[in-house]
């Protein structure tokens, strides 16, 4: 099995082009897993299914047909379980030893899987899965380490996970150094690329956001 990943959930999906932003990808050389509303985004799409995984409470009928039309696997439970569909999918990587997995239909109207989401970069990552969301407008992803981010056409905010986050920032309009950045702080939010961005972190860790209106 493949190393990298795409997963298609049961979010809104667009922006397939930006997963391109900062890395170069070929979508069709990824393992694409479908959760979910997913398969019906991939199916509408003609894009290759490998592997379907959810409750499928939201799922067509039509796309169901689908799957078993043309045998493609499908991992099937209960809709009364213990985690989202999205965190099944994620356990499916961790366990054929993807290590990196662009993520579409992570975010919409449903705040609460939004933020779940979201958090799970840390939580994933920290199991040896490098994940970023990304959609039309944003491209999450989670670092803990000293990075180097090359210039886009998009603003970068910094959000610290925890409360002992200090770092240096260079390579922005706004530049920081040795800063304790305060978990709930905005001062970090819409900085805009001059250059690289040169995120040298000194203690703790943050989401990255490359978003533009």
């Amino acid at each position: 099995m493949k190393n990298k990943a795409i997963i298609f959930a049961g979010g809104t999906i667009s922006g397939l082009n930006n997963i391109n932003l900062i890395n170069d990808v070929n979508i069709n050389e990824l393992y694409s897993i479908c959760v979910d509303r997913g398969v019906d985004f991939a199916i509408e799409n003609k894009i290759k299914i490998d592997i379907a995984i959810g409750d499928f409470d939201s799922t067509s009928k039509e796309s169901i047909v689908f799957l078993r039309k043309h045998n493609i696997e499908t991992l099937v439970f209960n809709k009364d379980k213990d985690m989202t569909d999205m965190e099944l999918a994620l356990n499916f990587c961790i366990e054929n030893d993807v290590n990196e997995v662009y993520l579409f239909g992570a975010t919409g109207t449903r705040y609460d899987h939004s933020i779940s989401n979201i958090n799970l970069l840390k939580t994933y990552y920290e199991k040896g899965l490098k994940i970023s969301i990304i959609d039309e407008k944003n491209y999450i992803f989670y670092i803990n380490k000293s990075t180097i981010i090359k210039k886009v056409d998009r603003n970068i905010s910094i959000l610290p996970t925890n409360e002992k986050c200090v770092f240096s920032l260079y390579g922005t309009k706004w530049e920081l150094k040795n800063h304790h950045l305060k978990f709930g702080s905005s001062l970090t939010i819409s900085n805009e690329f001059v250059n690289d961005a040169n995120i040298e972190i000194l203690s703790g860790n943050m989401f990255v956001i490359l978003s533009k209106d």
